[in-house]
């Protein structure tokens, strides 16, 4: 370009994200997501200013070219980029209101909050439709929120933060279907209730007008921490009917049965129960997921990601003894297939969150027959009659079972699964066989 081109270009250009100039890479990085480049501009080369010997003296040090992503319609038209942009502007929120690197006397204090999440919004502005650019970022997100977590004197600032739009959720998985791990979190997370959303278990936060907000005291309903994910999604899940007991308590209203968003399928429970899933990858995107909204998800959305499985597979005791248990807690209609008939009726009174306390005590504390003959009774109070067997029970991991109840399935498949409890009834007019 020519001198006067370029300070024809200077003149009219301005980078800014909701009126406001931008003045750091995150920033720029969002303003070009959002309003787009023009003036046949392909790529940015990104310096940043190191000292030298001098205190005084600066030097541009060369941090590499990023590749404006080729579109043929402009990038504020399609679905795709719009999302994107508005996931880049809510975290360009947040990484402002994080605690930054600060200078005290003649020495930095790193905090090293801003960083990963500036970094990772760079890589994802060059490359939008790769799916591992946008986990990179979620996973740097999902870092600095713990790290906020666990220091007092950051949670005395009460940092807020708006949860990501559920739209952008494909482009996670980059038109490929989700793996085992992301279908078994999607089943999990979508199915809390939209006045409690699984990020109020997974962070350190609170609810408060459309924004998650960390108190300065750690709420008691953050139960997620170290140790084996099984016991802590049954953690999570004693919580939960906590959460529940207490509701009904104090404000006298029912408790809203789960959500089926993004159910998962007795083949990907069964996998769970088996012990074949990535624990620690199931791990990270339980908290991936968490920092989206949750409230409503489109049609779009669920078709894109949610793709159904045939539920033919064996039934093994473990998986039977999760369809006995599952409809006591999330409750759900129970409809066995060809029937209309909800086998646990809401006026049987079947379903409370004491019985479902007492449930975890016992299948926590290995007294399975028990928890089986409690959990038949509780079906018998809304006069649906299981079969009964003299061979004991036995669970080589209690608390696996626990947390597989937090994974959600269709509704079809919870039929099949229940049908093989129901006790075989004679019809009017049939032959009785020894």
């Amino acid at each position: 370009m020519t001198l006067p081109e370029v300070r024809a270009l200077f003149a009219r250009g301005r980078a800014e994200v909701r009126g406001r100039g931008a003045v750091t890479p995150a920033a720029f990085a969002t303003a070009i997501v959002e309003r787009g480049v023009d003036a046949g501009i392909t790529d940015f080369l990104r310096f940043s200013l190191g000292r030298t010997t001098s205190a005084n003296t600066f030097e541009p040090r060369f941090e590499g070219r990023i590749v404006l992503p080729a579109s043929d319609a402009p990038n504020h038209a399609t679905e795709a980029a719009t999302s994107l942009a508005s996931v880049l502007e809510r975290l360009l929120a947040l990484v402002d209101r994080l605690p930054r690197d600060e200078k005290k006397g003649k020495r930095w204090r790193f905090a090293g909050l801003r960083g990963p999440i500036e970094r990772a919004m760079i890589q994802l502005a060059a490359s939008p439709s790769d799916p591992a650019a946008a986990c990179v970022l979620l996973d740097a997100v999902v870092a600095s929120l713990d790290k906020l977590d666990r220091n007092q004197s950051y949670r005395a600032r009460q940092i807020s933060w708006e949860p990501l739009p559920v739209e952008w959720l494909p482009a996670l998985f980059g038109g490929e279907a989700p793996p085992l791990e992301a279908r078994l979190a999607m089943a999990v997370v979508s199915g809390f209730p939209a006045g409690r959303p699984f990020a109020l278990y997974r962070f350190g936060v609170d609810w408060q007008y459309g924004r998650y907000v960390h108190p300065k005291q750690a709420p008691l309903r953050w139960v997620w921490g170290s140790g084996t994910l099984p016991r802590v999604l049954a953690n999570v899940l004693a919580r939960r009917v906590l959460d529940w007991e207490r509701a009904t308590k104090d404000n006298s209203r029912e408790e809203p049965p789960a959500r089926i968003h993004l159910p998962a399928s007795c083949q990907h429970v069964n996998a769970w129960l088996d012990g074949q899933v990535d624990e620690p990858l199931l791990e990270r995107w339980l908290s991936r997921l968490a920092l989206f909204d949750w409230r409503s998800v489109p049609e779009s959305v669920r078709t894109r990601v949610a793709r159904q499985e045939g539920s033919n597979g064996p039934i093994g005791g473990a998986l039977a003894m999760f369809g006995l248990v599952q409809p006591l807690f999330d409750l759900q209609p129970v409809r066995p297939p060809g029937s209309e008939d909800n086998l646990l009726d809401p006026e049987s009174g079947a379903r409370t969150a004491a019985a479902a306390r007492r449930l975890i005590a016992l299948i926590r504390t290995g007294q399975v027959d028990t928890a089986v003959a409690f959990a038949m009774s509780r079906y018998a109070m809304a006069k649906t009659w299981l079969v009964r067997a003299a061979a004991p029970w036995f669970l080589e991991d209690p608390e696996r079972l626990l947390a597989s109840l937090l994974f959600t399935i269709p509704l079809r498949e919870r039929g099949r699964l229940i049908q093989r409890w129901i006790r075989p009834q004679r019809e009017k007019g049939d032959f009785a066989y020894a």
